[in-house]
């Protein structure tokens, strides 16, 4: 009872936290003799939890270059993000605030890349693979296809004229009408 004659009593729940409850509505409700009514209070859950599940989404493509960000499942946001090669981290690229990454589209680029996404209660990691195929092997393909096909059709060509095979043909189209 305090100097006004009023009454304090508290009261606790005790349970296991998921972050299946975050943001969830809860209400209690407190009855009391000292109460007309009973009374029932709102409140939003807001738990706590690591990054659990780590994405790596492509922010871009431009002709040299591709931009990824690193996004994560947590609560809070996680506060640092760490980009690197040949996990666990021996080259790191990026670390910080930033969840983005810039990779120059290049041969020297292929290989795996992880971003680590951390909060004051722990991490997760995220991964990708990239493999650059060079645009000089790409035109190299197509000429060659285009080549092969030209080829082919002068080979088809000649047989024919060499054979006097649209002759043959012609004969026996006429043959048959």
């Amino acid at each position: 009872v305090d100097s006004e004659g009023r009454y304090t009593v508290k009261n606790s729940l005790v349970g296991n936290a998921s972050k299946d409850l975050n943001q969830k509505e809860v209400q209690c409700v407190v009855t009391h003799p000292g109460l007309k009514e009973k009374l029932e209070l709102s409140y939003k859950l807001n738990v706590h939890y690591p990054p659990q599940v780590v994405y790596i989404i492509s922010g871009g493509d431009q002709r040299e270059t591709r931009e990824f960000h690193c996004e994560a499942e947590a609560n809070p946001k996680p506060t640092n993000f760490t980009w690197s090669r040949y996990f666990p981290v021996n080259e790191t690229l990026s670390s910080g605030v930033n969840s983005r990454l810039i990779i120059q589209l290049t041969p020297d680029s292929n290989d795996f890349y992880y971003c680590v996404a951390s909060n004051q209660y722990g991490n997760a990691v995220g991964s990708l693979y990239m493999h650059v195929i060079p645009s000089s092997e790409s035109k190299t393909c197509w000429t060659l296809y285009i080549i092969t096909l030209v080829v082919c059709g002068v080979v088809c060509c000649f047989l024919i004229w060499k054979f006097n095979l649209h002759q043959y043909f012609i004969r026996r189209l006429q043959g048959i009408i």
